[in-house]
């Protein structure tokens, strides 16, 4: 399995069909209809197989109802042949199924780049977060913060490649076939949530290239590991900056300083509420910061942790769904499936983002 960059508006991956992903979403299909009452993968399948390709209250129950529902798909279904039907339905389970982490936690807002031919989409930035002014005995107003400008998120497409062998998918039951194809989702993801953490580190670190300096980062000096005082302290600074951070998140080794440290663990034994019966002796989960969610994204640097005001932060810009072909191997009896998504991401106000960033001195 591999994962790849197309840094263009028109990607040219290896050439490739789509025979065995329609022959994958029949076989698919039919496992799940025989499947569905003892398999809850079966069954997801094949009520979302319904939900899109049926009317309402229609329910497939046996492989001769596949074969009536193929009949019809010409006609009824305005599919123009079955092979469209089936790779259809593959690449809506794997649309229904990506959904990045941090998107799936309203981190950053989503938007659709919809017009056919465009690779990137203008949106108004700011640097500074604007408050309201009092207004002159004359009418004027003034205003406390720079004046929007323009940035354009450009978008790009990234792919997976995972083999599957012929025996896998004619033989294999429904849970390995999603297994399969969860693999492809689960790298997406992961991939959009890497290119969200790193866009947001790069706008709340001192003098970076694209977003410079806006006063929105906390350096806890070289030796110094995450605390509680550092976090706090930042969340301050990033209220100062009229931002309001209402999420935290850090990388799996930040979390573990942080949650170690003496305060932090005092802090938390002191906001723990005793619970009672059958749970009157188990510690609740650190789950938060100043009543705060905490989120870790292993993505994420190592040495960092960032204050996050998801309601001004940036946008994550959808070119395309996802799309699916496939391609024999070579001397193999097994097959490429390959999946590629069009996406950009970029932080519009850098101030809605503060960096706590340990064991590392201020850059001059």
């Amino acid at each position: 399995m591999r994962l790849e960059n197309y840094g263009t508006s028109s990607p040219s991956p290896t050439a490739g069909s789509q025979e065995k992903v329609t022959e994958m979403g029949r076989k698919l299909l039919e496992k799940s209809v025989e499947q569905r009452e003892s398999s809850k993968t079966a069954e997801k399948f094949a009520s979302r197989f319904e939900e899109k390709f049926l009317e309402e209250g229609q329910k497939l129950k046996t492989t001769e109802d596949i074969n009536q529902l193929e009949k019809t798909a010409q006609e009824d279904l305005q599919f123009g042949n079955n092979s469209a039907l089936y790779t259809t339905a593959i690449t809506d389970f794997i649309e229904r199924e990506f959904e990045p982490t941090l998107v799936g936690m309203d981190v950053i807002k989503r938007i659709s780049l919809t017009e056919q031919g465009k690779d990137s989409i203008k949106v108004p930035k700011q640097p500074d977060l604007q408050v309201a002014s009092d207004v002159a005995s004359d009418g004027t107003l003034t205003d406390d913060s720079a004046d929007y400008t323009v940035t354009t998120i450009q978008t790009d497409f990234i792919g997976l490649v995972t083999p599957m062998t012929i025996e896998l998918l004619r033989n294999a039951n429904v849970d390995l076939m999603e297994d399969q194809l969860r693999q492809i989702v689960n790298a997406l993801e992961r991939k959009v949530d890497a290119d969200v953490t790193t866009e947001m580190e790069n706008a709340a670190t001192k003098n970076d290239g694209t977003y410079g300096s806006n006063n929105n980062f906390n350096y806890l000096g070289s030796g110094t590991n995450a605390s509680y005082d550092g976090v706090v302290e930042a969340y301050y600074d990033m209220r100062a900056n009229n931002a309001d951070p209402d999420m935290f998140i850090c990388s799996p080794e930040f979390g573990g300083n942080l949650f170690t440290e003496a305060d932090m663990k005092d802090a938390v034994a002191f906001g723990t509420v005793s619970a009672g019966g059958n749970d009157a002796n188990v510690v609740p989960a650190v789950q938060s910061i100043l009543g705060f969610p905490v989120m870790i994204a292993d993505q994420m640097s190592a040495n960092y942790g960032l204050w996050v005001d998801t309601d001004r932060l940036g946008y994550l810009v959808d070119k395309t769904g996802i799309e699916t072909m496939d391609q024999q191997l070579d001397g193999k009896a097994a097959f490429e499936v390959k999946a590629i998504k069009g996406f950009g991401v970029e932080i519009t106000k850098p101030q809605a983002v503060y960096s706590v960033i340990e064991d590392t001195d201020e850059p001059a």
